[in-house]
């Protein structure tokens, strides 16, 4: 298989990946204080619940993901 091969090939999984993948419902809210008094809020989507999510369809597609811890001897980044 060649790059151009390779990279059709991933394109075409994607599409249908993205095809298949429902709306990712953003179920939390942060809350962020501002320096000038007040605040302002969002709502967002955390990562468990969008794992949940696309497990399915990426798997449907023949996509994969991984996740991967790196510590710079302070904090895990």
């Amino acid at each position: 298989m060649t790059t151009s091969d390779s990279i059709a090939a991933f394109a075409e999984a994607l599409a249908k990946f993205q095809a298949a993948c429902p709306p990712i419902p953003k179920t939390r809210k942060a809350t962020v204080p501002m320096k000038t008094g007040g605040s302002y809020s969002y709502m967002y989507a955390d990562l468990a619940d969008i794992i949940a999510v696309i497990r399915e369809p990426l798997a449907a597609a023949g996509l994969s993901f991984t996740q991967t811890v790196a510590c710079d001897g302070q904090s895990v980044i």
